[in-house]
Order: structure tokens, then C-alpha cells, then sequence
């Protein structure tokens, strides 16, 4: 199972990414040399919590786990973090995955834990270079949830589409 994405995938995903964030801006009149950043760090602490709410893995309490909307969260956190990514210049590339590797040795609520304060630590460090191990751990979760990073790389473009029709009907 793979949980990184190859060097074409993310120029893809940046690529698309980019084209979104112009439309957005554009469509409702924000500057295109905007400061968001706070505004998205919000989305993607908030988008990272709306994945764990549907991965359930911290409610000991519950039986029935619902799996149902776990990649169209996952992919949201990936929209974020491209958009991040673009606006300080980081160049996202293709991580190596070990050859050894296997998610089922990573628990998934310390792998959430750790996005949680690898998002925190960006934003306050204003160090985005951990971009790049933070799609790692992004791909160990999917990979958790059943899910090939292919899966992923997919449900991006399909999510994309999405959100330009969202434009389209003035979102």
C-alpha cells in the first residue's frame, strides 16, 4: 500500500490547487497578495478534526464506526495543505516510503496527535518545510482507513471539480 504521492501527482495537485485559489480570490475580490494564512490554518485545524471525527479512532466508547466520508476528509486536509504550500513557496516532493513499511505499526490517534502539532509548531515557528512530512503521516492515516494514496490523489480531482462547480453556483 502506498502512502506517498510521486512527483507528478503533486505537480498535479499543485497545479489545480493553484488554479482554485486564483479562482477564489478572484470570484470574491480578496487581493491576490492576501494574507490568509491564518484563515487557513484555521480550515486546516478544523479540517483535520472533521477527519477524526469520521475515523472515530479516539471514541473508546462506541461500538459502530462509521467509515463512510473518511477520504473526502483526508482530501480536504490535502487542499489546505497544497494551498499552504503554495503560498510560502514550498516545494512539496516525493517522499520515499520505507520498504518495510506498514500501517498497521502506526496507532491512529497518535498519528493525528502528531498532524495536530505539526500543524501548530508551522504556524508558530512560521516553518512550512514540514509540509512534506506532514503528507507522510496524511498517507499513513489513508492508508489506516483502508485507502491507497492513489485513492487520495483521485478523490483530490474529483473534490476540485467539486469546488469550481461550487464556484460556479457562488459558493
Amino acid at each position: 500500500m502506498r502512502a506517498v504521492f510521486t512527483q507528478e501527482e503533486l505537480n498535479e495537485i499543485r497545479h489545480l490547487q493553484n488554479n482554485l485559489d486564483i479562482r477564489v480570490k478572484n470570484e470574491n475580490d480578496i487581493p491576490m497578495d492576501a494574507n490568509l494564512s491564518i484563515e487557513k490554518f484555521l480550515a486546516l485545524k478544523t479540517e483535520l478534526f472533521e477527519l477524526a471525527n469520521e475515523i472515530e479512532s479516539f471514541k473508546y466508547w462506541k461500538k459502530n464506526k462509521n467509515k463512510t466520508n473518511q477520504l473526502e476528509e483526508a482530501c480536504d486536509v490535502l487542499h489546505f495543505v497544497m494551498s499552504i504550500a503554495i503560498d510560502n513557496d514550498v516545494e512539496l516532493v516525493e517522499e520515499k516510503q520505507p520498504e518495510s513499511y506498514n500501517p498497521d505499526d502506526y496507532d491512529m490517534n497518535d498519528l493525528i496527535g502528531m498532524l495536530d502539532c505539526m500543524i501548530s509548531d508551522m504556524f508558530i515557528e512560521k516553518n512550512w518545510e514540514d509540509l512534506n512530512p506532514l503528507l507522510m503521516v496524511l498517507g499513513i492515516i489513508v492508508n489506516k482507513c483502508g485507502y491507497d494514496i492513489e485513492d487520495l490523489y483521485k478523490c483530490y480531482k474529483d473534490k476540485n471539480k467539486e469546488n469550481h462547480k461550487r464556484q460556479d453556483n457562488k459558493y
